[in-house]
């Protein structure tokens, strides 16, 4: 069960967004320079997905890691498990997209 957060004012969004931003970058390169890189303690298939999506999908991707940490964070995990089933199809030799 979901716990229903206030809403937030204009400028407690702007705020949470800038800081959001901070966290995953809109900007494609930064994107995957900051989250596709090989980590051993990243979730199993993190870097194959990031490596398969376009710029344009990185960009959707961060867009909606941003709104989830504002809006509901509980989906952070589930937007990320897009990418992990994603390497996980590429891996298995398939193109996906």
């Amino acid at each position: 069960m979901t716990a229903e957060l206030p809403r937030l004012n204009s400028v407690e969004y702007s705020y949470l967004g800038d800081v959001t931003a901070q966290l995953y970058p809109a900007d494609s390169t930064e994107f995957r320079a900051e989250f596709q890189w090989d980590n051993p303690r990243a979730p199993e298939f993190r870097f194959e997905g990031l490596k398969a999506m376009t710029d344009e999908e990185i960009g959707k991707f961060s867009y909606a890691l941003r709104t989830a940490v504002i809006e509901d964070p509980e989906q952070i995990g589930k937007i990320w498990q897009i990418v992990c089933n994603l390497g996980f199809m590429v891996s298995l030799g398939g193109d996906f997209l």
